[in-house]
C-alpha cells in the first residue's frame, strides 16, 4: 500500500479537507502530490499527517492482512448463500480483527461486503449509508472494489422497485468484469430478473440461461431452480406455454423432494399465472392459493393476493373480489405499490357500478394510480390501467380524453418490447 493511498483513505474517512489536514504541516498542493503518489514526502511531514490523522507509523503484519483477506471472501461466500446466522457470526469475529487494521484496501472490501450483508439482513438504510460514505472513495477503488461496489448498487436498488437504476449498476458491474472474469452467477441472476422486471424478456432469458450454467457448474440446484422459475415466467410471457409448463414441472419436482418452502411458495404461484394464461382461473386460484399456505405475510404474499383477486374478478365471485381486496388493504399501506395496485382493482370494480363510485374510481386511477407507475416506469401497468381509464371514458362519450388516454396506453406498450 502506498502512503499516499493510505492518507488519501483516512483524510476521507475523517471528512478531512486538504486544506485542514495541511494546515501548518504542508501546503495544500505538497498534500495533493503526496496523496497521488507524485511526491515522496520527508519522514517528518510523514510523521505529523498520520499523527493529525490518528494512525499509527507501523505497517500491518501482511500474514495478518492476508489471513484477513481468506476470511473476507469466506463471509462474502456465506452471504451468498443466504446462511443468515454464519454471516452474522463471522462479521462479528472480522470486525473485532479489524480494530487495529490501517490497510485502506482490507477496510474498503469489508465495507463492500458489508454493503451485501445489511442487504441480506434487509437492513436498506444500512447499506444505503455504507454506499454514500464508499462513494467519496470511489475514484481510488481498485478495479474489484469498484466491480462490488457497482454489483451491490445495483442489487440495492433492485430492492428498492428502482430497476432502472439497478439495471445502470449492474451492467456497469457486468462490463468491469470482463477484465476481472470473476463470472459470479449471482450477478447474471441479478441481471436477468432485473431485465425481466422491466420486460425485456429476451434479455431476461439470456441472462437467466447463463447464471443457470453457472449455478449449475457450482451444483447449486436451488438457484439453478430459481433461474428456471424466471425462465418460465418469461416464457408465459411470450406465450410458450410449453417451455414454461416444463421448466416449472422441474422446479415443483426439486422443491417438493427438499421440501423447500420458499420454491414451493413461488413454484405454486407461477403455476398459477401459467394456468391464468391459459384461460384456466380456477386452477389458477387453486395453485395461487397453496402459494400462499407457503409464503409469509409480505410483498410475495400480497402480490399472490393481488393475483388473487383478478382471477375471482374474471369468474365474477364479486364477494371474494371484496374479501380479498379488504384482506390485501389490511395487510398493506399507502407507500406500498400494492396498496396502489390493489386499490386500482377496487376501482375497476366501482366503474360497474353506480355514478358517483365510477366518479371516484376513475379519479383514483388518473391522480393516484398511473402517476405513480410512471414514476416506477411500471410500463406495464401504466399500459393496462391507461386503456381502461381510455374504455371508461369511450363509453361515457369524453372522446378527447378517450384519446389522449389511448396514447398513453400505446406509447407505454411501445416501453414493454422484447430485446
Amino acid at each position: 500500500m502506498k502512503i499516499g493511498d493510505k492518507i488519501r483513505y483516512f483524510r476521507k474517512q475523517k471528512g478531512m479537507t486538504l486544506k485542514q489536514l495541511s494546515e501548518d504541516i504542508c501546503s495544500i498542493s505538497y498534500l495533493s502530490k503526496i496523496e497521488n503518489n507524485k511526491e515522496k514526502p520527508h519522514q517528518e511531514v510523514i510523521n505529523k499527517l498520520f499523527n493529525r490523522l490518528g494512525i499509527p507509523l507501523e505497517q500491518d503484519d501482511p500474514k495478518q492482512i492476508e489471513e484477513l483477506n481468506k476470511e473476507l471472501d469466506e463471509w462474502y461466500e456465506v452471504i451468498k448463500n443466504r446462511d443468515v446466522n454464519k454471516a452474522v457470526e463471522l462479521e462479528k469475529t472480522i470486525s473485532e480483527k479489524l480494530t487495529n487494521i490501517e490497510s485502506p484496501s482490507i477496510l474498503t472490501k469489508y465495507n463492500l461486503f458489508s454493503i451485501r450483508y445489511q442487504l441480506l439482513l434487509g437492513n436498506l438504510d444500512k447499506s444505503k449509508s455504507i454506499i454514500n460514505r464508499l462513494q467519496e472513495q470511489n475514484n481510488n477503488f481498485s478495479v474489484e472494489h469498484k466491480y462490488y461496489f457497482n454489483y451491490f448498487n445495483g442489487l440495492y436498488h433492485y430492492l428498492l422497485d428502482d430497476f432502472i437504476e439497478s439495471l445502470k449498476y449492474s451492467s456497469k458491474a457486468e462490463r468491469i468484469n470482463q477484465t476481472l472474469q470473476v463470472n459470479e452467477p449471482e450477478l447474471y441472476y441479478l441481471l436477468a430478473i432485473t431485465h425481466s422486471r422491466l420486460n425485456h424478456v429476451t434479455l431476461a432469458i439470456q441472462y437467466t440461461n447463463i447464471a443457470f450454467e453457472l449455478f449449475n457448474q457450482k451444483l447449486n440446484y436451488i438457484r439453478s431452480a430459481e433461474c428456471q422459475i424466471i425462465m418460465a415466467i418469461n416464457y408465459i410471457r411470450i406465450r410458450d406455454l410449453e417451455k414454461a409448463d416444463y421448466y416449472l414441472g422441474n422446479v415443483l419436482q426439486l422443491a417438493e423432494k427438499l421440501k423447500d418452502d420458499y420454491l414451493l411458495s413461488n413454484t405454486y404461484h407461477n403455476l398459477g399465472y401459467l394456468h391464468s394464461m391459459k384461460g384456466e382461473p380456477q386452477t389458477a386460484i387453486e395453485y395461487y392459493h397453496k402459494s400462499l399456505k407457503y409464503k409469509e405475510e409480505n410483498e410475495g404474499y400480497l402480490n399472490t393476493i393481488y393475483y388473487i383477486i383478478q382471477e375471482y374478478f374474471t369468474i365474477g365471485k364479486i364477494d371474494k373480489v371484496n374479501e380479498w381486496i379488504e384482506k390485501g388493504l389490511e395487510l398493506t399501506n399507502e407507500n406500498n405499490k400494492y396498496y396502489v395496485k390493489i386499490n386500482v382493482l377496487k376501482s375497476i370494480l366501482s366503474l360497474s357500478k353506480k355514478d358517483n363510485d365510477k366518479k371516484e374510481a376513475h379519479k383514483y386511477i388518473e391522480e393516484k394510480a398511473i402517476p405513480y407507475f410512471i414514476k416506477k416506469q411500471f410500463w406495464r401497468e401504466v399500459s393496462e390501467y391507461a386503456e381502461k381509464l381510455a374504455d371508461y371514458y369511450n363509453s361515457d362519450g369524453h372522446y378527447k380524453k378517450s384519446s389522449q388516454y389511448y396514447k398513453l396506453a400505446n406509447d407505454a406498450r411501445k416501453k414493454i418490447y422484447v430485446r
